[in-house]
């Protein structure tokens, strides 16, 4: 997998939006590398691993955890990998979350954090990156019970930390456009990049509209302004491309 520092870029001719594309031989490597613009360099080489993707999320004070949270990922965008638009709460994973001990107190970290890793068939888990930021899928973790905005907040202010709060497993969410999409390559590109799915199954999954526990990050009913902004952003976009 061949991954840029960062996915977007700042260019003088405006914003680059870069792409992680896959190599399957030295040739492919070298190919691709070739038809990179100088800006998507450093680029980051990963091995490929068959698997789902999972995040483990924590609220972190230099040599001691706030709060801890954790989900799996169960459909992306694109499908063959990259950000969750359809995710679900799980129960923190001790390897995943050992690891995830080990970097931050490496660190002396101070805020909140957030370690992805892929899952292979033999239920392992492999690192692939850690961002010392807020993650697209924080309503998920707000939605399951830990509200990690307001720890942040409490920790930059000063105050004292409750105990390690709970959520609950099996809250799913939902970012709509997200998932369109996602489905939207799958169909285009077939089954190869969606995990073996062939189309009609995309269709029939992606036509599950609610299921018990799921909720959707956008929109929300309490307040639409952002699900009407991004709608007119997503066809707007789509209408340029």
């Amino acid at each position: 997998m061949i991954k840029p520092h960062r996915s977007r870029v700042r260019t003088p001719e405006g914003w680059l939006f870069t792409s992680v594309r896959y190599a399957t031989s030295a040739r492919d490597l070298t190919a691709d590398v070739g038809t990179r613009h100088d800006a998507e360099f450093p680029l980051l080489l990963q091995e490929f691993v068959s698997g789902y993707g999972m995040g483990v999320f924590a609220c972190w004070r230099r040599n001691a955890s706030v709060a801890w949270f954790s989900h799996r990922r169960l459909r992306e965008k694109p499908p063959s990998g990259g950000v969750s638009v359809l995710s679900e709460s799980i129960a923190l994973s001790p390897a995943a979350q050992s690891y995830t001990e080990a970097l931050l107190s490496a660190l002396r970290w101070c805020g909140v954090a957030m370690a992805e890793f892929k899952v292979g068939r033999d239920g392992t888990p492999r690192l692939m990156e850690i961002n010392g930021r807020f993650w697209g899928s924080l309503q998920l973790a707000i939605d399951a019970g830990v509200d990690f905005p307001v720890l942040l907040l409490e920790l930059a202010s000063g105050l004292p930390t409750p105990s390690p709060p709970t959520y609950r497993v099996g809250v799913k969410s939902r970012w709509l456009w997200g998932d369109v999409d996602s489905l939207l390559i799958g169909l285009r590109r077939g089954p190869q990049a969606s995990g073996g799915r062939g189309r009609l199954t995309q269709v029939a999954q992606f036509m599950k509209l609610w299921s018990p526990g799921l909720s959707y990050e956008n929109p929300r009913l309490s307040d639409l302004r952002p699900w009407l902004e991004e709608t007119a952003q997503w066809m707007w976009l789509r209408r340029s491309a």
